[in-house]
């Protein structure tokens, strides 16, 4: 209990102001102006200097192109697939660059998938070795002069669908929030639109990524008393697709602090995005694998279990 204290007030003290810096949350008015514009999805295109740098290597150049390809199709599959904010059926797609100058011409949101740079990274951290870190990824909606932005749980891997799904269904549950608190900064958004959510999580079924935790059921079961399943995340990842209803799910956000990053834990409904925990780490810093394996991120799923488990019972 001691523990989650400190990190309780680690978070209040350094992590909110921070946190608060990189995130851009909804007001009324940013919320009514998407509400009433036609959503582009930004695409991606291949950058001069690989398009330049590949011309001769056809094999090259044909394997980038299908990246861009598959990458642009796996972003506007996925909103097309989640977003409900607004008419679906209205939804384009076109590059950022050209997506910007429509933008200008008339009510439109701009649904973009941007990075986020890091500073380079010691090669060790205590008794931990560590991963150069080049990049995270976050989803914005940008209006003119304002926009809204959430991160991605992911580093510089491929976008897959299901990462795109989460960040919409986040930006989703960002935008029901505002138009029902009219509008919200970090503090309103922990304690008016995740803490009423504490203990709804034990109404759902929580999946377990096998992947991501060494801990075996049974020890799970002495630490959290709900419906839970362990299973491997591509067997997730499915039931995230098919919009399955009535379970919950994990996932590990990094977000940039100054030289380095800090790992959430968000716990959210997989089919409506609702935030149901979120679990702040100050002490893990690209560890290596990524944030999502080794010994340290075991760890912090048990005493994320234990920090849920306490939230349900608060009074």
């Amino acid at each position: 209990m001691k523990r989650f204290l400190v990190l309780s007030l680690i978070t209040i003290i350094v992590g909110i102001p921070l946190f608060s810096q990189m995130m851009k949350y909804p007001n009324l008015k940013k919320t009514n102006y998407i509400k009433n514009s036609t959503l582009i999805v930004a695409t991606i295109e291949g950058s001069h200097k690989k398009l330049k740098e590949y011309q001769n290597k056809p094999n090259r150049l044909e394997m980038y192109n299908k990246y861009i390809d598959a990458y642009n199709a796996n972003l506007v599959e996925a909103v097309k697939s989640a977003w409900n904010f607004t008419d679906s059926s209205k939804i384009i797609a076109m590059p950022l660059k050209d997506a910007k100058k429509l933008a200008r011409k008339g009510d439109y949101a701009i649904l973009n998938v941007g990075s986020t740079n890091s500073w380079s990274l010691p090669s060790s951290y205590g008794n931990w070795d560590v991963t150069y870190i080049t990049y995270g990824r976050h989803m914005e909606i940008l209006i003119p002069g304002k926009s809204i932005k959430i991160f991605l749980p992911q580093f510089n891997g491929f976008l897959t669908k299901d990462i795109a799904i989460y960040g919409v269904n986040q930006i989703q549950y960002f935008l029901r929030k505002s138009e029902e608190i009219g509008g919200f900064g970090y503090a309103d958004w922990i304690r008016k639109g995740v803490k009423p959510n504490y203990k709804k999580i034990k109404d759902v079924t929580l999946l377990v990524p096998e992947e991501w935790c060494i801990l075996s059921e049974e020890e799970i079961k002495e630490l959290y008393r709900y419906d839970f399943e362990m299973m491997p995340y591509d067997s997730i990842r499915k039931k995230i697709l098919n919009k399955e209803k009535g379970y919950a799910s994990v996932m590990i956000v990094p977000v940039p602090f100054g030289d380095h990053y800090d790992y959430f834990q968000y716990y959210y409904n997989i089919e409506s995005g609702m935030v149901y925990n979120i679990i702040y780490d100050t002490f893990n810093i690209g560890l290596k694998g990524g944030p999502y394996t080794g010994d340290r991120m075991a760890y912090l799923i048990k005493t994320s279990f234990k920090k849920i488990q306490e939230d349900i019972e608060e009074e």
